[in-house]
């Protein structure tokens, strides 16, 4: 390596050095998550945690964890209503311990902080109490299944978003809208052209879309305070599905001019034509097992993927071997196995507190520091109680250590 090398070399290190800083001081980054059938498995996170880290530069991020409730329920479970068994809420519970535990721990987790829901509020009620928490402009707002899959410019769309306020909500492309085939797909089936309405500002270009998606995302905290402001949104739901209808309505009717008022998304144009967030499927092994492969330095994983056909029993086998700190610790003795009952708190005809249990199951105690096997009482407040479920299970184990 010769001098000009070397400062070439010098100089992007402290270019990165100071988008770091910048994206730390201007950036909050909002994870959404909620129960999935692989937990207490932590894989799903740690991708896109790692993902965030090695393509967005979001290490120095301060990075909010946003744990959706559920309902305990003796039907067949619909996951993305919040319905689950009480053996899944279980795990569901086991695995916010092993996030309070891992954030203690630092490495991956070290900017992270979890805040939890105590009941099924959706994503969009998710995002909003994510952004109330936010003390920076701007919010990188990421589903838990939604991974980087190459970099993302953040210090450069920051600086975008500075010089242009037009630009209030941004997408990250996906393969839904990769610029190139949104424009061509929007001109053939609306008769729109929405690349004439393209703006530039920091060496990037943004397209407009005709509506709000909920994958990954850059925003203004201003802008989603107005939004949350003027629109109501019922536990459950999606931004995409309240918003997105109204939207495309508004801009056929109105034509392009409408975008600037109806709280309008942009998506980056980069000028490449590889997708810059995909979709993992927590539910899918082989996909999982690709994901594990590309994050620990192979190569990107296949477009197969992703679309197997696989059981719920499987994806929770594959947690049982799997090497993240949700499934199993490398040292017994630290990190004892206990069974975790789930319990109902209710109200009795003279007021008092009644606990009704509901399901349990064999987890691992991350937050107790002992070799014996234990156990580890939760509670499951309903909404007219308001209590903290993570306080009941810190002070039980607090009183057991």
């Amino acid at each position: 390596m010769d001098d000009s090398d070397v400062v070439r070399e010098a100089r992007r290190r402290r270019d990165d050095e100071f988008e770091r800083r910048t994206l730390a001081e201007k950036l909050t980054v909002i994870i959404t998550t909620s129960p999935l059938p692989r937990h207490p498995c932590m894989l799903m996170l740690d991708a896109i945690l790692a993902s965030l880290h090695r393509f967005g530069g979001c290490a120095g991020c301060r990075t909010l964890i946003v744990c959706d409730g559920y309902d305990v329920s003796e039907t067949l479970p619909r996951w993305k209503k919040g319905k689950i068994s009480a053996e899944a809420a279980a795990r569901y519970e086991a695995h916010k311990m092993a996030l309070h535990a891992a954030c203690r721990r630092g490495g991956l987790y070290a900017n992270c902080e979890i805040l939890e829901n105590w009941q099924h509020i959706g994503f969009a009620h998710g995002v909003r109490r994510g952004v109330r928490a936010a003390r920076t402009e701007y919010v990188l707002v990421v589903q838990h299944d939604r991974p980087l899959m190459r970099r993302a410019p953040l210090g450069a769309l920051v600086a975008a978003l500075d010089e242009r306020p037009e630009l209030a909500h941004v997408n990250l492309p996906t393969g839904k809208t990769l610029a190139k085939s949104y424009e061509h797909f929007v001109a053939s089936k609306y008769a729109l052209r929405v690349g004439a309405h393209a703006v530039a500002a920091a060496g990037l270009r943004f397209v407009p879309l005709l509506q709000f998606y909920d994958s990954t995302h850059l925003s203004r905290v201003s802008a989603y305070t107005t939004l949350f402001g003027r629109t109501r949104f019922a536990p459950g739901d999606f931004l995409e599905d309240v918003l997105g209808q109204r939207q495309l309505a508004a801009i056929r009717a109105g034509g392009m001019e409408a975008h600037a008022t109806i709280d309008g998304m942009w998506v980056l144009d980069d000028a490449l034509a590889e997708v810059m967030v995909s979709h993992l499927d927590g539910r899918d092994v082989l996909s999982m097992v690709k994901w594990r492969e590309f994050f620990d330095g192979g190569g990107p994983p296949s477009a197969a993927a992703g679309r197997g056909g696989f059981s719920e029993r499987t994806a929770l086998e594959l947690g049982a071997s799997c090497r993240c700190w949700g499934c199993a610790a490398p040292d017994d003795d630290a990190t004892p196995a206990v069974t975790l009952k789930l319990a109902v708190q209710h109200r009795t005809s003279r007021g008092l507190p009644r606990m009704a249990p509901v399901g349990s199951a064999k987890v691992r105690a991350f937050a107790v520091p002992t070799g014996r096997a234990q156990t580890v009482y939760g509670s499951v407040c309903d909404a007219t109680q308001g209590e903290e479920k993570w306080g009941v299970f810190a002070q039980d184990l607090e009183r057991r250590r």
